[in-house]
């Protein structure tokens, strides 16, 4: 009878275990934080620091992209002629970007060749160089404008950019992420 017991306790135990490892593993594919490179796709990196709003971390050289990939950026890469995908080709750095917040960039001075850390994939031909700051972005009259009282001011956008400067004195853009300012007053309005 107590036998009996000790193997009913250690098969439950098993059953806790394998739930436990299955759920782990789970979790710890939700850990990875999504983040955008101005001009280029939405990478997923392995932190909860990222950068925004304040310094934090950005995609590294050889790092898939997890969205936003597209045929016309600099990371996209077709590699045996059916499969396709964006590959960071450097360390994204953070730093200020036109619309006065943090953001993730690549280099000014960047090559297109295929990563290190791809190995399985074939080098790129050609190597071209990219300035992130010059890539033409649809709406840039829009930016000349200054915020209205409590409007938004400032941040990353995929259909509109915004101005980081308030039409009113009293009032100055704060940063709260990388997507995300607004013209708030630079003193109590109690």
């Amino acid at each position: 009878m107590l036998r009996q017991l000790w193997v009913a306790v250690g098969a439950a135990l098993c059953v806790v275990v394998a739930a436990t490892d299955h759920v782990h593993l789970r979790n710890q594919a939700a850990t990875c934080t999504s983040v955008s490179v101005v001009g280029d796709a939405t990478y997923c990196i392995d932190t909860a620091t990222i950068c925004g709003g304040t310094v934090g971390a950005c995609p590294k050289q050889g790092d898939v992209a997890s969205a936003d990939c597209l045929p016309t950026l600099k990371s996209y890469f077709r590699g045996d002629g059916s499969t396709a995908e964006c590959i960071a080709p450097a360390d994204a750095e953070c730093k200020a970007i036109p619309s006065g917040v943090l953001g993730c960039v690549f280099p000014s001075t960047i090559s297109t060749t295929s990563p290190p850390h791809s190995s399985s994939l074939p080098p790129v031909p050609s190597t071209t160089n990219v300035d992130p700051t010059t890539i033409p972005h649809p709406t840039d009259e829009a930016v000349k404008v200054c915020s209205e009282d409590w409007g938004q001011c400032g941040g990353q956008s995929r259909t509109q950019r915004f101005s980081n400067c308030c039409h009113n004195a009293t009032f100055a853009c704060k940063a709260f992420n990388v997507y995300y300012s607004q013209c708030l007053p630079t003193v109590s309005t109690s």
